[in-house]
């Protein structure tokens, strides 16, 4: 007796995948099952290409039309992963519901839009963090400043005085003759 997959197409685990996508999913560090079914349901509950689109730019994921196949998604990380095997539908069934792929962009320039997202982000993001540790030190550096009672008028943030920024986080030598 067969197995219910390999006696008729339509009853295989939606669910399954074969090696080489585990592997490339697996590297991602998520469970290679969490994505599959996040595209599934993605694609179950979108109408049109456009709300396909958002729904998956949302997670992370941005369509593009493959150099094999007609649509791909390409990852936050560059990862190209094929769509007709992430929901499991045919070719001819994602172009009646989503259109030609033609009008989509390469998967080379969704990279690359991919990329400069990403770095406008994280700079952004630096940004946020670097006025947040200075906010957030001020108090320490008035302290500091006040308890020495320094003879100089200095900024501890960035100027050589009693005691400089770097000595005080660490643990370098002072500069001060009064210790």
């Amino acid at each position: 007796m067969l197995p219910d997959g390999l006696a008729t197409y339509g009853n295989k685990n939606p669910l399954n995948f074969i090696l080489s996508e585990w592997q490339q999913v697996k590297r991602q560090g998520i469970d290679p099952r969490e994505i599959k079914q996040m595209f599934r349901e993605v694609w179950e509950r979108s109408d049109t290409l456009k709300s396909f689109q958002n729904a998956l730019a949302e997670r992370g994921y941005f369509l593009a039309k493959g150099d094999r196949r007609g649509f791909v998604a390409v990852g936050m990380n560059g990862e190209v992963y094929a769509l007709s095997r992430l929901i499991g539908e045919k070719a001819k069934a994602i172009k009646a519901k989503l259109g030609s792929s033609d009008e989509m962009a390469s998967v080379s320039d969704v990279r690359a839009d991919v990329r400069s997202k990403v770095t406008d982000q994280l700079k952004a993001y630096i940004a946020q963090t670097k006025a947040k540790h200075r906010k957030d030190a001020q108090p320490l550096a008035d302290d500091l400043h006040q308890t020495h009672e320094c003879s100089q008028s200095c900024d501890l943030y960035w100027s050589p005085c009693c005691v400089s920024w770097n000595s005080f986080f660490y643990g370098g030598e002072s500069n001060c003759d009064r210790k």
